[in-house]
């Protein structure tokens, strides 16, 4: 190897090493949960597969993850904020004439429909998508395929609250 192709070499990586540290910032890789949450969202295991093994040949997947390594992250590390986040919808909760509980965020609802005196059921357009006990904090455990989720006492209120009351609070 020549002096010339030898230093030109050596300069490229003592920049690459000196940039790596900054590349790598530790965030929460928001587009790649994004992504993989949309995939796992399609309802049928098989479609799931299958997409998932056409977004990584494409490679979907792998630009997502680079995008989160390199940009997105680093921007999280040093601002706080991740900019694929976005905001936080604002969440209603309202308590029903029949006793279920509304939950609304954006343009999406769920309806919490008691079934004994801490139990629930998930439903989203009358469709069963998990059941709900309530913890002795007050909170919602929530639990769908096998996941669960937790949601605070404080969006809770309007069990407590009379019919046709609503909550608004913003979400975390």
């Amino acid at each position: 190897m020549n002096a010339r192709l030898r230093s030109l070499v050596l300069s490229g990586l003592c920049a690459a090493s000196a940039a790596a540290p900054l590349a790598g910032c530790y965030g929460s890789f928001t587009l790649t949960k994004k992504l993989h949450r949309w995939n796992g969202s399609l309802g049928n295991k098989f479609a799931e597969s299958a997409v998932m093994w056409a977004l990584v040949i494409i490679p979907v997947y792998e630009l997502s993850l680079l995008g989160d390594f390199l940009l997105f992250n680093l921007i999280e590390f040093w601002s706080g904020k991740n900019p694929v986040a976005g905001g936080p919808l604002p969440t209603e909760v309202e308590r029903l004439a029949d006793g279920a509980i509304e939950i609304r965020q954006g343009t999406t609802a769920w309806r919490l429909e008691p079934t004994g005196p801490d139990g629930f059921e998930l439903r989203q357009d009358g469709r069963l998508l998990g059941h709900g006990q309530l913890t002795a904090e007050g909170d919602l455990r929530l639990t769908r395929a096998g996941e669960t989720v937790t949601l605070p006492a404080t969006l809770l209120e309007a069990c407590r609250a009379p019919a046709s009351a609503a909550v608004v609070v913003a979400d975390r």
